[in-house]
């Protein structure tokens, strides 16, 4: 199984650096699985949902498949329903709306558009119609909007300033709604969503997913963000911790309806647990590493389905004790990655962190084998990485996932998590200060920025002033204390360690990267604005973007600085521009992209021991140049 999974990974060019173009592709290209979902009625069929690869359909219980794109704008589907009552009408949730089929996947079309990420859908099993969508804003703003019409028009029944990613319907009575959050707890309706209460317990947790035994509607279990695998026997009154269950986050649960009756638990880090006793009980039952965010059980065949963030769709036929890799036909190909950090003291440890439920993957050889990070990161959706300069051996990463910062004593080969802000706090970007090492920065989605002064071990809110993300981070090399924040409008300094913030330049800000050898020179890109310079260690600024083709600049490409001249530069455009560079310290750019396939460059980092290599990733997985990106 290993090596299969190893070989999946494995770079599509075996011998780097002897192409004619400047560019190479050396992966990796993870196969990611949001949503499996399978006929409750024993047909046989399953939809899927990929990241960049669409919808793919079985009819024969996932030995075969196909793609059914027909009529998506779209392809990356990161939900879908099947309508109980009528299994040719499916429903379907991506970053604008909810597209619909009538005839089992045939042909699509859109439905009226709902405003942020559908992340879940939910048909309801007795009432033909009756739809629930679940939608996010903004990382931490979410809300539960229901359709009696099949879909024509929505209406919001439940807003909430935490996150919501799954609804559980009652099969025995489809007014009884269940509706984890992460942060604020649990929810039910006993009126189709009229009105809610909280759930006993769980008030103050984050829960990732509710299942409802299908035998006895009456037994609940809740996946948590840090405390296993919950159980209620009263329909939500009263709960308790299940014996044993996965010490992971648990992003997805299922109950196999056959006598066996197998509880199975989707985890982030863990892979699949299982329970044969109703929960009294747990074991790992692998693939171990690997994000799981996807289960479905197939009563036609008795086959549990498992959706990976980087292995594809896992199928088990003996209740977990064994997995195989299907070949679903998923273009690999499919989320780009948020950004690459390179090992200050061995350039052939890379860390990339990939949109979604990917999370974090490593490179020890420079590109040449990939794999999920070390053991112990849990996290899914990696903006921000930071290895201490005089010491690479601490790394810390943030994840977009309630309360996760990880630490790193061995370069990124084993993980611990740290705990701060509320249970919902999500760490976007991390820096720690090359002056004081053992002072480390944390920005976050909602909450502003947290500091630890003993190597990222403990925390505490730095300062004020700041709202909405904390995108990036950016710490003077010379003078500690000093920092850049950037949010989603405004570039921010603060000369105090972050209790206090002056605005230096209002733009849709990316990132900011200071001239080491040069403090006073410090560049910025803005997300759809181009690059920026300042002469004056960054309160005044003004725009250099003679030569860039593409003001769409990459989220988590920053400028790059050449350490033996800092007349040489390089930024990429997420927009389709790719790489520039610069020879005269960024007033003119030109392209350099032989070689790149695809132009929307989101990351983009130096070898800092060897500035003519880069690398830089996309939608088509990362690219690596020897030459500085020329031919």
């Amino acid at each position: 199984m290993r090596q299969t999974l190893v070989a999946m990974l494995l770079s599509p060019v075996a011998l780097l650096g002897q192409q004619s173009a400047a560019w190479t592709n050396i992966g990796p290209r993870p196969a990611a699985t949001e949503t499996i979902v399978a006929d409750s009625q024993g047909s046989g069929t399953i939809y899927m949902t990929a990241f960049g690869g669409g919808i793919l359909k079985s009819v024969d219980s996932g030995s075969t498949w196909s793609a059914v794109n027909n009529g998506l704008t779209d392809l990356t589907v990161d939900a879908i329903t099947v309508d109980a009552s009528s299994p040719q009408t499916v429903y379907a949730g991506a970053l604008g709306g909810v597209i619909k089929s009538d005839d089992g996947g045939s042909t699509w079309r859109n439905l009226p558009s709902i405003s942020g990420a559908v992340t879940s859908l939910a048909a309801d099993p007795n009432r033909p119609g009756v739809v629930y969508v679940c939608v996010v804003q903004n990382l931490a703003n979410g809300s539960l909007r229901k359709s009696v019409d099949g879909g024509a028009t929505w209406t919001t029944i439940f807003p909430t300033t935490a996150a919501i990613y799954k609804i559980a319907i009652d099969p025995m009575n489809s007014d009884i709604l269940y509706l984890p959050t992460i942060g604020h707890g649990a929810f039910k309706s006993t009126n189709g969503g009229q009105t809610w209460a909280p759930l006993p317990a769980l008030t103050s947790a984050a829960v990732w997913a509710i299942a409802i035994d299908p035998r006895n509607s009456q037994v609940l279990y809740a996946g948590t963000n840090e405390d296993g695998v919950w159980k209620s026997t009263d329909a939500g009154m009263t709960w308790r911790p299940t014996g044993s269950s996965p010490q992971y986050p648990v992003y997805a649960i299922a109950v196999d309806p056959s006598p066996a009756h197998t509880i199975y638990a989707g985890t982030n880090g863990g892979g699949v647990w299982t329970s044969p006793d109703d929960g009294d009980t747990w074991k790992s039952a692998g693939p171990p590493n690997n994000v799981v965010r996807a289960l479905a059980v197939d009563p036609a065949a008795g086959t549990v389905f498992a959706g990976t963030n980087w292995a594809g769709v896992l199928a088990s036929a003996d209740l977990g004790a064994t997995w195989t890799v299907l070949d679903t036909g998923i273009d690999r190909a499919n989320k780009p990655g948020y950004g690459m950090w390179i090992d200050p003291r061995n350039n052939q440890n890379i860390l990339m962190g990939f949109e979604g439920v990917v999370g974090l993957m490593g490179t020890q050889d420079g590109g040449v084998t990939w794999s999920a990070a070390g053991q112990g990161f849990t996290g899914m959706g990696s903006r921000g990485v930071a290895f201490d300069p005089t010491d690479s051996r601490r790394v810390y990463a943030g994840a977009v996932v309630g309360s996760m910062l990880f630490k790193s004593s061995d370069s990124g080969r084993t993980w611990s998590r740290r705990f701060f802000g509320s249970p919902a706090v999500y760490v976007i970007a991390v820096a720690v200060d090359p002056v004081n090492p053992n002072i480390v920065y944390a920005g976050t989605q909602n909450e502003g920025i947290f500091k630890s002064t003993d190597y990222g071990d403990t925390w505490a809110a730095a300062g004020s002033g700041l709202s909405g993300a904390i995108t990036y981070l950016t710490p003077d090399p010379t003078k500690s204390g000093k920092l850049f924040a950037s949010t989603g409008q405004s570039f921010f300094l603060s000369e105090d360690g972050g209790q206090t913030w002056a605005n230096v330049m209002t733009a849709p800000a990316w990132t900011v990267t200071i001239d080491p050898s040069m403090p006073s020179t410090v560049y910025a890109t803005a997300k759809t604005q181009g690059v920026f310079r300042s002469s004056d260690g960054g309160h005044t600024w003004q725009a250099i973007n003679n030569g860039i083709t593409n003001l769409t600049m990459g989220r988590s490409a920053p400028v790059n600085i050449d350490p033996t001249n800092s007349l040489t530069l390089y930024v990429a455009s997420e927009g389709g521009g790719g790489v520039f560079k610069s020879l005269d310290g960024g007033n003119h750019w030109f392209a350099v992209n032989s070689g790149l396939d695809d132009l929307r460059v989101s990351g983009l980092a130096m070898d800092p021991a060897n500035p003519a290599v880069l690398y830089v990733c996309g939608p088509r997985g990362v690219y690596k140049t020897f030459s500085g990106g020329e031919e």
